[in-house]
């Protein structure tokens, strides 16, 4: 029987029961649970929270998932684990290098919404550029590679994931979206810290992308294009209050 280590940073106790329920389809699998409690806010960001968790987990695939993930169905790790034993890091939503639709096809939002639903055209998994931190997995190994989460520069809850991805892909480390039956039960939050994340990636990888796309949205690398887009955008949004 296959251990796997799950690692969930969590502050709902009864979003991860659900969660830990949910897994009980793993029947093949041990899974050992690595929990950090964060509903007295002991770690400051998802980051330091994950690389915590890491040090704790003892399991060759490591899986970082959040609180709201809901599992369906034994396949869908089995594709994940095959996957990450490939070398690779593995996700549940991704997008390519030059954007397109979201590569997913779990369920999202509180009405399990299948907004993506990405033709997989049967194949188990896509090659994408990068993940959405709601289910990022890997082995131990890789995670070494790649130096784990970015607690330095990742302060906080946004972006760490898509960071991890693009340093894999400056390592030649293959990132993909497996096809996989799930619910992600949040659509996720933007709140304005979310600016000051996207700024850091721009920096970082501005010498490598003119354009960096992630699930929930792109950036420029360019300052210039960046403000422009965001001053057009704001003139929109104007124009469109006054009619």
């Amino acid at each position: 029987m296959k251990k796997i280590s799950f690692i969930c940073c969590y502050t709902k106790e009864d979003m991860l029961d659900d969660l830990q329920k949910s897994a009980d389809c793993l029947v093949d699998y041990e899974i050992e649970w690595v929990l950090i409690d964060n509903s007295s806010n002991r770690f400051p960001s998802a980051a330091a929270a994950l690389n915590y968790g890491f040090d704790k987990s003892t399991s060759e695939i490591v899986v970082f998932l959040h609180q709201d993930i809901i599992l369906y169905d034994q396949i869908t790790i089995d594709r994940v684990v095959n996957a990450a034993e490939c070398g690779c890091i593995v996700g549940f939503a991704g997008r390519f290098s030059d954007g397109g639709k979201i590569v997913s096809t779990i369920s999202d939002g509180q009405n399990k919404d299948r907004i993506y639903d990405y033709d997989f055209k049967g194949k188990d998994w896509f090659d994408v550029l990068t993940c959405d931190e709601c289910f990022i997995a890997m082995n131990r190994d890789i995670y070494k590679a790649v130096g784990g989460f970015d607690q330095k520069n990742f302060d906080g809850w946004h972006l760490y994931g898509v960071d991890l991805t693009l340093r894999a892909a400056q390592r030649h480390i293959p990132v993909v979206v497996v096809r996989a039956n799930a619910w992600h039960r949040s659509h996720g939050t933007m709140d304005r810290n979310f600016d000051k994340y996207k700024n850091i990636l721009r920096k970082i990888y501005k010498k490598e992308y003119k354009k960096i796309y992630y699930p929930c949205g792109w950036t420029y690398t360019n300052s210039f294009k960046y403000y422009g887009r965001y001053c057009a955008r704001s003139l929109k949004r104007m124009l469109k209050r006054e009619r």
